[in-house]
């Protein structure tokens, strides 16, 4: 038998673009992953090197590693919001077909952010505030089309009961919103609240997940606890990609190696301040996770664009009053009548051609008849 060919894989410095900008979660997370990669799994004189490509909520930088050659010399940070950008037609990149996922970051639920103390301090007092009625609930958000702009909508979905959302600029904006009572709670992965959380003005009251998290013991998921969001499995999912035509066998190398990493004391040492479980996830299971997302986030996006229809619609009747519309059209045939009757009366014909209305006739009649008919209306 021949010997099985080594790979001849890396030789130099293996860059990973992070389009979001230093000291971030996903920027946090893959010097993490780095600093942990057992001794003896790379060659000597070669390392990861992060490079930090921030603009456009994560686009620009992920549009620029796809320039890249596809050599495994690049591999780029990817993540939930990518898929939620797929979903709302931001985007065309499609995180299981531009990218293979090699490596999981992170894998947490998004959670409700309530205050300490009050009625929204509990996953029940929220919800009985919610089912009080339209707009009882007052969520900060970073978008409609942002993570919990989306739990938002899901909320509303299952209930049927319209959520106000604020916009913010950022998900600690939206937690200082929380902090000051401008807005009952906010939807955030914990890692962002910590600070907040330890001293006491804010509370996780409910994870996003199907289920409870491992890293979150006696915080209950909505979905379990109630029937009307089900369906509801919102997380904050970040993994590292290699660039799509990328060889399969440096694809496999790289996500060798990078599990180990993530499998390892040191990694989960240097996680365990940010409340997350490391996770070693296999590179079919998070392509399919990516189709599941999407498919999830498409259905909210479009229930979204339906509202926002059905609210516009609202506003215009609850404004001009619901006789406008008919009344509208009630002048406009007035005028248009009016019009054509000082066409026949005045307008001029040429010789030999008839005039435009014969006044005379039974049918002018009827058409005077059916006119006012539509001006009464």
């Amino acid at each position: 038998e021949e010997p099985a060919k080594q790979l001849d894989f890396p030789k130099s410095n293996i860059t990973c673009i992070i389009p979001y900008g230093a000291g971030g979660t996903m920027d946090q997370l893959s010097r993490a992953l780095f600093e942990s990669i057992p001794d003896g799994l790379l060659p000597k004189g070669v390392n990861f090197v992060v490079e930090n490509i921030a603009g456009g909520g994560g686009l620009v930088g992920t549009e620029q590693a796809l320039t890249r050659k596809a050599d495994g010399y690049t591999i780029a940070g990817v993540n939930g919001d990518l898929i939620i950008n797929h979903a709302i037609e931001a985007t065309n990149i499609v995180i299981e077909e531009d990218f293979t996922p090699i490596v999981c970051l992170q894998d947490e639920p998004y959670c409700l952010i309530g205050p300490a103390e009050g009625d929204c301090s509990s996953l029940e007092g929220f919800i009985e505030k919610l089912k009080s009625g339209d707009n009882a609930v007052t969520v900060a958000i970073t978008g409609l089309g942002s993570p919990g702009g989306l739990a938002s909508v899901a909320l509303s979905k299952g209930f049927g009961k319209q959520v106000k959302t604020v916009t913010y600029d950022s998900s600690s904006d939206c937690a200082l919103a929380v902090v000051t009572g401008e807005c009952d709670a906010t939807f955030a992965p914990v890692t962002v609240v910590t600070g907040q959380i330890e001293a006491g003005t804010l509370k996780t009251i409910a994870v996003t997940t199907a289920e409870e998290s491992d890293s979150l013991p006696g915080v209950p998921s909505i979905a379990q606890n109630y029937s009307e969001c089900a369906d509801m499995n919102l997380r904050s999912v970040c993994f590292l990609g290699a660039l799509g035509d990328t060889d399969p066998e440096i694809v496999q190398w790289l996500s060798d190696t990078l599990n180990e990493a993530v499998a390892s004391q040191s990694y989960a040492d240097l996680t365990a301040p940010m409340m997350m479980t490391p996770k070693v996830w296999d590179m079919d299971g998070m392509s399919q996770y990516c189709k599941e997302a999407y498919e999830y986030y498409l259905a909210l996006s479009i229930f979204t664009y339906m509202q926002a229809q059905k609210m516009v619609g609202k506003i215009m009747t609850d404004a001009l009053g619901p006789g406008f519309w008919p009344k509208v059209l009630g002048l406009v045939m007035g005028v248009l009548s009016l019009a054509l009757i000082v066409e026949g009366l005045f307008g001029k014909q040429a010789e030999g051609e008839k005039a435009p209305i014969a006044f005379g006739t039974e049918g002018f009649h009827r058409v005077l008849k059916l006119f006012a008919v539509l001006i009464v209306f």
